[in-house]
């Protein structure tokens, strides 16, 4: 399928969720170069710590089929908002198309744009996660969250970049482009013209995650440190992103996940959240609150023994369309659940969300990096070794933090 990417002159165009508005940017203006790359994507990082607890309420062991079916119910009600776009091309005056309105995707089809018979060839790292996240927008499904984006292009370059801000919990930015791309001239550029507009959207919050490739971190350090009040870095983590093509879904994901009799596999209710919160390495203010509106918005697994009523292992949906957080309890370790858990929220993403299954690792794990080369079903995005990262996971913060640390557990 063919991105249907709007022709809008400036460098620079400002996505807003209630009114999208083209900015012009201080280059002049170019043609828009449309060029898709194939399987990129983006992912979410993975940070448990050992457990606390483990024993899930009574209230959570509604099966899943019923909340699938539920679920589907609900999104074959939810009608996606219609295209309606105003475009210019290059001998249009821009001033007189200064809104652009009900921007939702960049695909002709709009109800589906991700799931196909041939998802690779839609795969694009530049524009992944604006589709997810506008996904998300149209049906409704985080009325937690607010979304902004931005598209950034010359001739020969093209990123975009995605601002979500929560209800609770830090606001992210993700900025995309082909992670084999390492131009720290158009790095500079891109974090010069959304700096100001960033800073401005999440100068009242404490801290924010920004994740992107160092051709552009690398300047958003320098930045927000000299030119903001989020002076402090206390997250800088190297990351790998993978994905699962649409082979390997058919493959090893589509019919789903096989466990030991005597277990359940379950939707996690919003419950739940304080026990995912104690496994984690860290968290930070509102970030309970944040888990609790992910396991209401959000498919998330989580597997039962049945006769204890005890959780083995879950794996979390962290709203932005990856998969995050897998966790297994010590005394149900080596036997699969964790595997189970990652092939059951893979099929829930794409089957209910449209979402092509999607992770990222800290390269600090190196045990998780060796199991995710060896499960069959994971394709890097990109052709770094592990010595390299595809992004930097990286907070900031307006206070004084201790540096966290990621590592196996």
């Amino acid at each position: 399928m063919d991105d249907k990417i709007i022709s809008i002159q400036p460098e620079i165009e400002n996505i807003n969720n209630d009114k999208h508005i083209s900015i012009n940017a201080r280059t002049s203006p170019t043609d828009l170069t449309n060029h898709s790359e194939s399987y990129k994507n983006n992912g979410s990082l993975s940070i448990f710590a050992d457990s606390k607890k483990n024993c899930i309420k009574n209230d959570s062991t509604t099966s899943l089929n019923k909340y699938i079916s539920s679920k589907i119910t609900n999104l074959k009600k939810t009608t996606p908002i219609k295209n309606k776009i105003n475009t210019t091309n290059s001998n249009t005056n821009l001033n007189s198309h200064r809104d652009v309105v009900g921007l939702v995707n960049l695909h002709n089809n709009s109800k589906n744009p991700l799931c196909t018979e041939n998802t690779d060839s839609l795969i694009n790292s530049q524009t992944l996660v604006l589709e997810s996240l506008l996904k998300s927008k149209t049906n409704k499904w985080s009325p937690t969250t607010k979304l902004y984006a931005w598209k950034v292009y010359d001739t020969d370059f093209i990123c975009y970049a995605v601002l979500n801000i929560h209800k609770h919990g830090k606001p992210y930015i993700f900025i995309q482009t082909d992670y084999e791309n390492e131009n720290n001239e158009k790095g500079e550029l891109v974090v010069n013209l959304l700096f100001n507009d960033i800073k401005k959207l999440v100068d009242e919050c404490e801290d924010i995650g920004i994740v992107c490739s160092n051709m552009f971190m690398k300047f958003l350090r320098k930045v927000f440190i000299t030119q903001s009040s989020f002076k402090n870095i206390y997250l800088d983590e190297p990351v790998a992103f993978f994905y699962i093509n649409d082979e390997n879904y058919k493959k090893y994901i589509k019919n789903g996940p096989s466990i030991e009799e005597g277990f359940e596999i379950i939707q996690l209710p919003p419950s739940y959240a304080q026990t995912m919160m104690d496994q984690l390495l860290f968290f930070g203010k509102g970030d309970l609150e944040l888990a609790t509106n992910r396991l209401e918005q959000y498919p998330s697994v989580g597997i039962i023994e049945k006769s204890t009523n005890k959780i083995a292992s879950f794996y979390y949906n962290d709203g932005y369309g990856f998969l995050a957080h897998q966790f297994t309890f010590k005394d149900y370790r080596k036997r699969g659940f964790g595997t189970a858990c990652e092939i059951e929220l893979s099929r829930l993403n794409k089957e209910m969300m449209g979402v092509i299954p999607m992770k990222a690792v800290s390269l600090s794990r190196k045990y998780v990096l060796q199991l995710t080369e060896k499960l069959k079903y994971w394709s890097r995005i990109s052709n770094k070794d592990f010595s390299q990262p595809d992004v930097y996971w990286t907070f900031f913060s307006k206070n004084e933090k201790h540096k966290t640390e990621i590592f196996d557990n």
